[in-house]
This record gives structure tokens, C-alpha cells and sequence, in this order.
């Protein structure tokens, strides 16, 4: 009983891992060590159970003449193995593919949100205008809103009400955070490592160090 309730929770918790957006270590941590324990109790199972069947066998087997029984065992045994390595297979396979799907998906957006960043950083003639900046945040919205991961929606979220209000220029610093910060989630679910504050800031602008004292002591959300 307690094989197969391990078993069955194994299998619930990489359900949920495979559905989850981004990886996370917590989940991924607890189901290996459940499969760990699973091979261990199986293996104890195994080890108090072979020998009682081994003895049975050779006992039943030396009362036979035939080596038909001889091959069901051994097929019985290996198809059983077989079995069981292949749901195993299935299900880390499923949950590998569904992140390949996933990240394949979001690439087209998150490349858009790059594009996105770009006009605004760039902007320094003002030829970026409000109409053209709020056109370009509801095409990205659209398709945060069926391929974002819920993490990214949720600070895709914050930046978008705060650059509603946008009016001053620290509130648009303050917005250019907030997309280090939406960016570096998009680079996390794609399987890329966040970078530290200020490092992706780096790479469109010069003065990253004044915008991050300016904004020292703004909450993140």
C-alpha cells in the first residue's frame, strides 16, 4: 500500500511540476526524493520478495520437465521491469516537452516585449509617442494574456498600470525597473538565468547607476 501511495503522489507532483510555467526547485527537489524512496522501498520490497519467488520457482521448475514455464517467468518479470521504466519515461517526457512547448510559444511574444523595451529606452528625441507607446503595450498584452507564464502576467500587469499614469519623468524610470524586472522573469521561464538589478539596464542605457539610486527606495512588487 505504502508503494503505491508514493507512487500516486510521485505521479500527482510531476503532473503539477509539468503544468507549472518555470521550474522550481522546491517541487523538483521533493520529487526526486520521492523517487528515491520509491526505488529504495521498491528494491526492499524486491529483496524480501525474489527470494521467496526464487525459491518457489526452482522448487516448482525442478518438478517440471518443460522449459516452457521458464520462459513466462522470465518474460512476466521483464515485461513487468519494462512497464515500469516506460511510465516513468512517459511522464518526465511529458513533463520535459510540455516546458519545450511552452518555451517555443512564448518566444514570439517575449521577443515582442524586447521590441517593446527598445522603443521605450531608445526614445530619446520623444519620437515615441504615448498613442504609439500604449498600441504597442495592448499588441504585447494580447499575447501575454495566452502564452505569459502567471508570473510574468503579474508584473506585465504592474508596469502596464504604472505606465498608465506615466506622466513624469521619475515615474518613467521607475517603469524602466519594472521592465528589468518583467524581462528577467521572461528569461527565467525561456530557462535563462536572471541577471542582478541593473545589469539588463546596462545594456540600453549609460546612466543605470542614477536610475537605480533615484529609485533605491521604491518598493519592488
Amino acid at each position: 500500500m505504502f508503494f503505491f501511495i508514493i507512487l500516486l503522489a510521485l505521479v500527482i507532483l510531476l503532473m503539477i511540476i509539468g503544468r507549472s510555467s518555470s521550474s522550481n526547485l522546491f517541487l523538483n527537489s521533493l520529487a526526486i526524493v520521492l523517487l528515491i524512496i520509491e526505488f529504495l522501498y521498491l528494491v526492499l520490497i524486491l529483496s524480501d520478495f525474489i527470494p521467496r519467488v526464487l525459491k518457489y520457482s526452482f522448487e516448482y521448475l525442478g518438478n517440471m520437465t518443460s522449459s516452457i514455464d521458464v520462459v513466462v517467468l522470465v518474460a512476466l518479470i521483464t515485461g513487468f521491469l519494462t512497464l515500469l521504466s516506460s511510465i516513468f519515461s512517459k511522464i518526465f517526457d511529458g513533463v520535459i516537452k510540455r516546458r519545450e512547448y511552452l518555451a517555443a510559444k512564448r518566444e514570439s511574444p517575449y521577443s515582442d516585449f524586447i521590441n517593446l523595451i527598445n522603443n521605450v529606452v531608445l526614445n530619446q528625441k520623444n519620437e515615441y509617442t504615448n498613442e504609439q507607446l500604449m498600441k504597442d503595450i495592448n499588441d504585447v498584452n494580447s499575447k501575454l494574456i495566452l502564452w505569459g507564464s502567471p508570473k510574468v502576467v503579474k508584473k506585465w500587469n504592474i508596469f502596464r498600470k504604472n505606465s498608465l499614469s506615466a506622466e513624469q519623468n521619475e515615474n518613467s524610470q521607475q517603469n524602466l525597473l519594472l521592465l528589468e524586472e518583467v524581462m528577467n522573469q521572461m528569461r527565467h521561464d525561456l530557462g535563462v538565468k536572471s541577471v542582478g538589478k541593473g545589469d539588463l539596464l546596462s545594456v540600453f542605457i549609460n546612466d543605470v547607476d542614477r536610475i537605480l539610486n533615484k529609485n533605491s527606495n521604491i518598493k519592488k512588487p
